[in-house]
């Protein structure tokens, strides 16, 4: 958690950035590694291949450079002692996950960078900072040469700071290798960082602003902390080898490895814990859009019971105020005339009277088969549902004034059912259109592609916004939601689409045969 590095995946020449407690952490979970919004692909280009064969010959030539002026800062065994350390904690990584696994060397580079020279602790590192897919030739050599040149150049950078501000190394006051620690820390991790994300921007053609937000590993303060801690850990190993002799070290190794242990168990804790999280909070909306749902149901049942209501009193009401009073007038009149023929009275008005009582009767047969169409266009049994549109259409255009065209595009008649559904949402969006959209022309079209029957009415209205839809129904206008429900229970699908000035499309997709369709 305290390093970030550059790793390949193993067998393919690209790039994985990896976040780990030491110097490495390959195959880490793409979650830690990339930002969240979109994986980036990692190709080792030619570019990206110039770049890490500069960067490595770069810290070769420092440490050549270094041991060509001062070769006794290399001249001491220990520090193959430390490089075997090094490359110990590193072919043993600790599997945190499926696809995890870390390492922490970190603590132990940094100790050599306090203890010998910044070029000594970068030659270590080196050395030591090995990967288990070198030595199964998964790597590129020139591959493997840069990561390791990273991370000698982050423990130099580090070893540098360190001594300019405790330059008796471990044997300085308290009060400046405290602050030593944490400048090396702080050093070597923008180092590290800063050489990750260009790498990455070179290799994904990425920002780096946005390859630095997918480095970022964890929670920031307890990546910062475990930072902070494993340098003070770095510090305490240095002091015990200097004070005491290098077999002290050793007493660190059982820590570290239960340290590695124990953080690659929270780890999975935490992403188990964030997954349940995610989890939770996918159930909640989904229980707040079934609530939704529930209550749209629950209002569409009281308004269709309430619209069914209405519709029988308005029935009622318009069969008593019209045909019944016509037909009482009628009867009232036929019994005035038989009494005139039982007297033998005839005369001319009584042909008047027999010529205005048929014109009455014939205009009741009218009201009467209006409203039987409207309650279900025989037309629609007779000749289909292209006529029955039709009809409709210019109905809607001689009560409303609108522009209205149609499109059909169908092969031969529909199941009955499904042309009743047709029907009726095509009545309920046109309703829509005259009551609500102010629009002067609509357009109708009906095709079918590929085993589906298609419903499309689009108005040049006011258009408003689809998400205002579920205030609109707690308003009470249930139109919107009376027409996906007849398209629903069909097993059709139904779009909305519509902006503020620019008109709605209502579209409705049916599957042709019955059988594709869910019993109701």
């Amino acid at each position: 958690m305290a390093r970030t590095e550059t790793e390949p995946e193993a067998g393919a020449e690209s790039l994985a950035v990896t976040a780990s407690t030491s110097g490495r952490a390959p195959d880490t979970p793409a979650a830690e590694a990339r930002p969240p919004d979109a994986p980036m692909e990692q190709v080792r280009t030619p570019r990206v291949r110039a770049f890490e064969a500069v960067f490595t010959m770069f810290v070769l030539g420092i440490l050549i450079t270094a041991a060509a002026l001062d070769p006794g800062q290399f001249a001491q065994p220990a520090l193959l002692g430390w490089a075997l350390a090094v490359a110990a904690m590193d072919l043993m990584p600790v599997e945190g996950s499926a696809t995890a696994s870390l390492s922490l060397s970190f603590p132990i580079l940094l100790a050599v960078a306090m203890i010998y020279s910044a070029v000594a602790a970068g030659a270590v590192a080196f050395v030591g900072s090995i990967d288990q897919r070198e030595l199964r030739r998964e790597m590129p050599v020139l591959k493997a040469l840069f990561v390791r040149s990273e991370v000698a150049l982050s423990v130099m950078a580090a070893g540098v700071v360190f001594h300019a501000i405790a330059p008796n190394k471990m044997m300085s006051p308290w009060y400046l290798i405290v602050p030593a620690v944490l400048a090396a820390v702080a050093t070597d991790y923008v180092t590290n960082r800063a050489i990750v994300a260009y790498y990455l921007s070179l290799a994904t053609s990425t920002p780096i602003r946005r390859v630095l937000a997918g480095l970022q590993v964890g929670k920031r303060y307890e990546f910062l902390l475990s930072y902070i801690g494993l340098g003070l850990f770095a510090s305490l190993i240095a002091w015990l080898f200097v004070q005491y002799n290098g077999w002290a070290v050793l007493l660190f190794i059982g820590p570290l490895l239960l340290a590695r242990q124990m953080f690659f168990r929270t780890r999975e804790l935490q992403r188990r814990s964030e997954e349940l999280e995610e989890r939770h909070a996918e159930l909640e909306e989904t229980l707040e859009e079934l609530h939704r749902l529930e209550i749209e149901r629950r209002r569409l049942l009281e308004r269709t019971v309430e619209a069914t209501e209405e519709e029988r009193r308005r029935i009622a009401a318009e069969i008593h105020d019209g045909p019944i009073q016509h037909l009482a007038a009628v009867v009232f009149r036929l019994e005035a005339l038989r009494g005139s023929l039982e007297r033998g009275e005839l005369s001319d008005e009584m042909a008047g009277t027999v010529a205005r009582t048929q014109d009455d009767l014939r205009g009741e047969v009218v009201e009467l088969r209006r409203m039987i169409t409207e309650l279900r266009p025989p037309v629609l049994d007779q000749l289909g549902l292209e006529e029955a549109l039709q009809d409709h259409l210019e109905e809607v255009s001689h009560d409303s004034g609108l522009d209205v065209s149609m499109e059909f595009r169908l092969s031969e008649r529909l199941d009955p059912e499904l042309e009743t559904v047709l029907y009726r949402v095509s009545q309920e969006a046109l309703t829509n259109v005259v009551k609500h959209a102010d629009a002067h022309h609509v357009r109708l079209s009906l095709e079918e592609s590929g085993g589906d029957v298609t419903l499309e009415i689009v108005d040049d209205g006011v258009g408003f916004r689809p998400e205002e839809a579920p205030t609109l129904v707690e308003d009470g206008h249930l139109g919107l939601i009376a027409m996906r429900e007849r398209v629903e229970s069909v097993g059709g699908s139904w779009d909305l689409d519509s902006a503020p000035g620019e008109g709605t499309r209502v579209r409705s997709i049916f599957p042709r045969q019955p059988s594709d369709r869910p019993a109701v």
